[in-house]
């Protein structure tokens, strides 16, 4: 265990709370947008489709792509709430050690030390994977009805 100021603790518990909250705000709104976007130009795609003349095998192939760009968007959704969670309760436990050694004036480093690095091994790989595979949806829909109605 190791004796902090007080001061110290206080302005790491600041930061850590407006980390959080910055995180929460930030990727709500990016989130909105990104899904609305998503959701925007699959359903789309697939709504334009729906009264062209094209071959039914490319029909079959341009809606399905759009549709799955869909369930990928809506994938997206999903890993990204799990991935805030987890990040908002890592980032919790890193304010309720920091409000610890300011009450108690103490710090064990090594706890701290684990929280930060376990937080920083929160990866979104998941969820970008979903965001590339709606827009490769989108890509390909777009491209088969544009081949087919040509």
């Amino acid at each position: 265990m190791t004796n902090i100021p007080i001061e110290v603790g206080k302005e790491k518990l600041r930061r850590t709370s407006e980390a959080r909250i910055t995180l929460i705000e930030e990727h709500s709104a990016a989130f909105r947008w990104l899904m609305a976007s998503f959701l925007a130009i699959n359903g789309g795609g697939l709504l334009a489709i729906s009264d062209l003349e094209m071959p039914t095998t490319m029909f079959r192939i341009a809606g399905g792509a759009f549709w799955l760009g869909i369930i990928c968007a809506l994938g997206l959704a999903w890993r990204s709430q799990v991935i805030n969670r987890q990040a908002i309760q890592r980032l919790s436990y890193i304010e309720l050690i920091w409000a610890t050694a300011i009450a108690v004036r103490d710090i064990d480093p090594k706890v701290a030390e684990d929280a930060e690095r376990d937080f920083a091994t929160i990866s979104p790989l998941s969820a970008r994977a979903f965001s590339w595979a709606s827009v490769a949806c989108f890509s390909v829909g777009s491209w088969v009805t544009g081949f087919a109605v040509t």
